[in-house]
């Protein structure tokens, strides 16, 4: 147990983030019981909370070309702190495909970081109390995304979330807290500052059949060979490739993760590596890979050298790897 521990009640509701060590309290004294989640700590209570005791929680999104960066910041008894950091993978990895059947005149193209950022705050409203939400203007947003900032205000405004669009440089919104937006202010000045980081990929089925809509009926049929794969040691997560097998396994991995966009890697696990598989989702958050394990393990920039590596005699002719 790592990090902050998500706390939910017997009803699902979110409720504040605990200490690792009251956590444990609750676990060991039988008023809580883990609940089932492949990278976040989260518990849930054995009773219903009526009347939670809520502090403000500030969500921080910053939209770029190519990734979106998420700032979870929480008030807490007695000053401000951040509690997580998430990088929105908004390259086309993991882009469903258009199937366009007919000579209709195309829709309009929407932006994909509406649609997996959307997904993402979606997740994250089930495993914490969110009060506010800025959506910053950052100076990488180009201006044919900008409209994309009010729909994402329209589709977030739900209940009692304030949700507003500001510039990171100006004063903090009317009704927000002061000491969460200067805090949110110093953060995304200095992601790196700030951890942990994770990574955030929304996989959503395409409209005809294809590898990612595979990939999920596997999931729900709970075929071995889909679906995120979780190794102790060396301490690994990431999506199982759809090539892969019982004997050989191949990892996706985030091993960096900025503004600029999320780096991802693929791993051949050794034959017989015990391996912890979950179903795929359509949000899946990955920590990024640390740099002893990276050491420790091959890495591959796409899935055809592994799959050279696990069958060199069928193209003895292909070049080999430095």
């Amino acid at each position: 147990m790592s990090g902050p521990v998500f706390v939910i009640d017997a009803q699902e509701r979110p409720l504040m983030p605990l200490a690792e060590a009251h956590a444990r309290k609750l676990l060991r004294n039988g008023k809580a019981q883990r609940w089932p989640h492949p990278t976040l700590t989260v518990i849930q209570l054995n009773r219903s909370v009526q009347q939670p005791v809520l502090r403000p929680i500030l969500l921080g999104v910053a939209i770029h070309q190519t990734a979106a960066e998420l700032f979870v910041l929480a008030n807490g008894p007695q000053a401000a702190f951040p509690l997580l950091s998430i990088v929105v993978d908004r390259s086309r990895r993991w882009r469903a495909r258009r199937h366009r059947t007919s000579r209709r005149r195309a829709r309009p193209r929407r932006s994909v970081g509406q649609l997996a950022i959307g997904a993402v705050i979606s997740t994250l409203w089930r495993l914490l109390p969110l009060s506010h939400i800025v959506l910053l203007r950052t100076p990488t947003l180009q201006a044919a995304d900008r409209p994309s900032l009010r729909r994402l205000r329209r589709f977030l405004t739900v209940d009692k979330l304030r949700v507003a669009i500001a510039r990171l440089e100006r004063s903090a919104p009317g009704a927000f807290p002061p000491d969460l937006f200067a805090l949110l202010q110093a953060v995304a000045a200095h992601p790196a500052a700030y951890p942990p980081v994770l990574v955030a990929a929304v996989i959503r089925p395409p409209q005809h059949q294809a590898r990612l809509s595979r990939r999920m009926d596997d999931a729900d049929t709970d075929v071995p060979d889909s679906g995120i794969g979780v190794v102790n040691k060396p301490a690994l997560i990431g999506i199982i490739n759809y090539d892969s097998t019982d004997d050989e396994r191949v990892l996706d991995v985030p091993i960096a993760a900025s503004r600029m966009g999320v780096v991802w890697r693929f791993v051949a696990l050794a034959p017989h590596t015990p391996l912890q598989r979950w179903p795929v989702t359509p949000v899946v958050l990955l920590p990024l890979v640390s740099r002893a394990v990276q050491a420790a393990v091959t890495l591959w920039k796409d899935d055809l050298d592994a799959f050279m590596t696990f069958y060199p005699e069928e193209d003895a002719d292909a070049p080999t790897r430095d």
